[in-house]
């Protein structure tokens, strides 16, 4: 078990961390060291239970989110240590795409075409998954470190207090999550040429507020698994030890260029976004569209120093804020015009400015130190 326990809480975060420039994603749980006999074998058990389930279909049909279960374990486990979230949803990509191969289109004359289709579809339902598991974790981590740190919380407000603003972070942002799914999953069934199954959107728009309501409370479960587990003898050295190894992988770790992780990004957002528009060259604008305000919000072409200053002003909290008031309204707004008229090329202008829209609000959300920090 020591063996085990090392390998999947040490080494393999040490080497994630060199390979991706960072160590949000594995490090994330960390506060589990404290019960080192518990969780050694954790991350191997979880990745023969997805496995397990993607590959018999257990509660399923061809999509995820047609299993209210599936869904509720993914923001479980997740939700305890997207450590652990990593490996489920691992687990459940080998057992859903080796053994299984959901989403599978019409096999016709142009067979590696049909096939290549029905693959990225599949990849794509699992990173909704990855989404849910190991990507929402990270983020509720990070925006949990920074509204406590700049209120104080951490050493002048009681535990339940900081339990409590942890939970509302993960109910907002599985809030925001359920409400973008429907329009991602058709996007999805039309990548893979599939006529959309009303069960997979049915069960996430029905049990929406449930799947909140949980998130909401595996947050303060969380908060109160991390209070206590600085209680525990030793835990205190594990912790030490753990971040020392993930440092050191980060300081040694090659970063990714930023026009690279740009293009990957906008490409997963370009074809998620297929559903909203009906021609190839409008992806191809909203791509560029999109990178373009990315890459000049990353500092890669233009400093937006106005920016920076403002946020140095400004606490997390009220960014926060302000960046989902404004969202909400270039939402609202394109929506109302896409409803009013029937012009295709309007459609697209409102899903354009939609889109960059929220993707500056969303950039100029952090200052520099905050973008290129790591969650912990």
């Amino acid at each position: 078990m020591e063996k085990m326990y090392k390998i999947f809480w040490f080494r393999l975060p040490k080497i994630a961390g060199r390979v991706l420039a960072g160590t949000g994603t594995l490090a994330d749980g960390a506060y589990l060291t404290a019960w080192p006999g518990v969780i050694a074998a954790l991350p191997i058990g979880l990745f023969l239970l997805g496995t397990l389930i993607g590959s018999l279909r257990l509660g399923t049909g061809r999509f995820f989110s047609e299993s209210i279960v599936l869904v509720s374990l993914f923001i479980i486990v997740g939700g305890v240590a997207a450590h652990l979230g990593f490996w489920f949803c691992l687990g459940y990509t080998v057992g859903d795409f080796v053994f299984f191969r959901p989403l599978t289109g019409p096999i016709g004359p142009a067979l590696l075409r049909d096939f290549l289709f029905s693959s990225g579809a599949a990849l794509l339902q699992y990173a909704l998954c990855g989404t849910l598991a190991v990507g929402i974790p990270v983020v509720i981590s990070y925006l949990h470190l920074l509204i406590t740190l700049r209120l104080g919380v951490q050493a002048q407000c009681k535990k339940w207090t900081r339990w409590l603003i942890r939970g509302a972070i993960a109910g907002l942002l599985l809030y925001l999550w359920t409400s973008a799914y429907p329009a991602q999953a058709i996007s999805i069934y039309r990548l893979a040429r599939s006529v959309p199954s009303p069960q997979a959107m049915i069960t996430i728009i029905r049990f929406k507020y449930f799947f909140v309501v949980e998130a909401f409370a595996i947050g303060v479960f969380r908060g109160y698994l991390e209070s206590i587990a600085f209680t525990v003898p030793g835990a205190r050295n594990r912790l030490i030890q753990f971040a020392a190894v993930l440092g050191e992988s980060k300081r040694s770790a090659k970063g990714v260029p930023l026009w690279l992780r740009t293009a990957l990004k906008v490409l997963v957002m370009t074809v998620m976004l297929s559903a909203l528009y009906t021609a190839w060259w409008q992806g191809l604008i909203l791509f560029l569209a999109v990178s373009s305000t990315l890459l000049i919000s990353g500092r890669e072409l233009v400093r937006m120093v106005w920016s920076d200053i403002w946020i140095r002003r400004t606490g997390v909290l009220t960014r926060l804020v302000v960046a989902s008031l404004g969202n909400y309204c270039i939402g609202l707004c394109s929506i109302l015009l896409i409803l009013k008229s029937s012009s295709s090329i309007l459609h697209f202008g409102a899903i354009l400015t939609a889109s960059v829209g929220s993707v500056t609000f969303v950039s100029v959300l952090l200052p520099s130190a905050e973008r290129s920090a790591s969650p912990r």
